[in-house]
């Protein structure tokens, strides 16, 4: 321990600690809904192009944004794990 340094923190942030590696099985998984992600994403934003902006956005638009949201967020999650 050194003596020089406050308590705790004694090699704070220089020792890397090293995850293991990602399951090369989970990173395909992870790949293929990125790829699906990204398709539901231009999808939407097709959708919206040929939206009228004088009316209110349709339900169904709405609906499809949380599914790309929940779908962000799944990745996300595996991603961290």
């Amino acid at each position: 321990m050194n003596q020089n340094v406050p308590g705790g923190l004694d090699g704070a942030g220089l020792a890397h600690q090293s995850k293991p590696a990602i399951n090369p099985l989970m990173w395909s998984a992870i790949k293929g809904d990125t790829d699906k992600l990204v398709q539901m994403a231009n999808d939407l934003k097709a959708k919206v192009d040929q939206t009228n902006v004088s009316e209110t956005l349709p339900l169904p638009l709405i609906k499809e944004a949380h599914e790309i949201e929940k779908m962000a967020k799944e990745i996300q999650s595996r991603m961290r794990s």
